[in-house]
């Protein structure tokens, strides 16, 4: 037996959790974003704390003294000087207590100062700054499952799909290894997620119906919303009307009336509506919803499908007023994640009242900017209205609506239930 299989033993059949991609694409190591998204000495302190952390985490149990005590004097110095904020300053404490020979930090801490770090950045529009210290977090606690798919999660709103796989794949394993079987559902919707951004709508259902199954028999009863959810978004792709409308009902009433996703649900759920050209029943939903999204970059989408909801209603007012304070935000935060599908949205609410300046410049730019981001699919639609214009052959396609009767009655009843709930929400909010 080789010294390296006395020191790692693993049982015939043990799951063996997959590597995952350390780094995004073009970066020549790991936390180099972090540069890009700070100046000065405080980007430096970062990116180091950051790679001690990770060191710390490779290094032999009893290695011995690592750094130098007065490396960890310098930078609690810098930390205090530098004009980070308090919430973020007692973290990287922590992690620059590794630089210490006497320091007993855990695991558990350091992986939980990487994860506050990473929240933190995340609120504060840091996304690399977010994915690199939740990454951190996975590294520095290998075993837990949840860090596995934290960092999964923040790669796919990042846009990087392919760095999100692996990471879901590896929370995967974890998961089953350590019988969270919690996180195991979750990471089946982060991997469905994935494959209904691909198209693959196939190999979405089978790992969405793998986490509902799970859901269902350990009653996890929120991710049993949000596997429905998702489901619910596959069968508005495919164009299935009545099966989309009884998977939304089933997702509302899974959902409690505090879960945060309660309002992304209620979004779709009337972006769906205004497919069909139900406008003024949409138009009811996303009123309620805004009520509770107060982050700007959070209002893009639905401040963006309101406006095109209040075009088909008809209300022009409400449709500029919405398009000048999407513009506002996308101008502000030229990397929102959401930008391009906002402004397609106002394309699209632009080429109902047949404002054809306004649909060329806000196809365009979105256009533009899904090429960058690598949105295939914003890029297929905003190439499509900017040739329908061209053509002179613009029809704001919609979904066959639903003519049953009961089917009509039931949405008008879960529009009216979700607008009274979204409502008492946002008034207890206010409270």
């Amino acid at each position: 037996m080789s010294e390296n299989q006395a020191r790692n033993p693993q049982r015939p059949g043990r799951l063996q959790a997959p590597p995952p991609a350390l780094l995004s694409a073009g970066e020549p190591f790991e936390g180099f974003s972090i540069l890009g998204e700070w100046t000065g000495r405080e980007a430096v302190v970062l990116w180091q704390l950051l790679r001690d952390a990770q060191l710390w985490a490779g290094a032999p149990e009893s290695p011995g003294r690592l750094f130098d005590a007065g490396t960890y004097h310098a930078t609690v110095a810098e930390l205090s000087r530098s004009d980070l904020e308090d919430a973020l300053k007692t973290p990287l404490l922590v992690l620059a207590a590794v630089l210490t020979e006497e320091s007993h930090v855990s695991q558990e801490e350091l992986a939980s100062a990487c994860r506050t770090i990473s929240a933190w950045s995340s609120a504060n529009e840091r996304p690399q700054t977010s994915i690199a210290f939740a990454q951190a977090a996975a590294i520095v606690h290998p075993a837990d499952p949840d860090h596995a798919y934290a960092t999964g999660l923040l790669c796919r709103r990042n846009a990087e799909y392919n760095r999100a796989e692996t990471w879901f794949r590896r929370s995967l394993t974890l998961a089953r290894r350590s019988k969270n079987f919690q996180t195991l559902g979750l990471s089946w919707i982060g991997l469905g997620n994935l494959f209904i951004q691909r198209g693959n709508y196939d190999a979405a259902r089978i790992a969405l119906a793998k986490a509902l199954r799970i859901a269902r028999r350990r009653g996890y009863w929120r991710v049993k919303a949000m596997a429905l959810h998702d489901l619910f978004a596959i069968a508005v792709e495919l164009r299935q009307v009545e099966e989309a409308e009884r998977l939304a009902r089933q997702a509302f009433r899974a959902y409690s009336p505090a879960d945060p996703q309660l309002p992304a649900l209620a979004h779709d759920v009337a972006g769906f509506w205004m497919q069909q050209g139900h406008y003024e029943r949409a138009l009811l939903v996303y009123t309620a919803v805004l009520r509770l999204i107060k982050r700007p970059t959070e209002r893009l989408v639905a401040l963006s499908t309101f406006a095109r909801a209040a075009a088909g209603a008809g209300d022009l007012k409400k449709f500029t007023d919405a398009w000048i304070e999407v513009w506002k935000v996308v101008d502000q935060n030229p990397n929102a994640d959401c930008a391009c599908a906002a402004l397609l949205n106002l394309a699209y609410g632009a080429a109902i009242l047949r404002d054809w300046e306004r649909v060329d410049l806000t196809a365009k730019e979105a256009l533009e900017r899904a090429c960058k981001r690598g949105e295939a699919e914003v890029q297929v639609q905003a190439e499509a209205l900017l040739r329908a214009v061209r053509e002179q052959t613009v029809s704001v396609s919609l979904l066959q609506p639903a003519t049953e009767p009961k089917v009509v009655e039931r949405a008008d009843a879960l529009a009216r239930a979700m607008a009274r709930r979204l409502t008492a929400r946002a008034g207890k909010g206010k409270g």
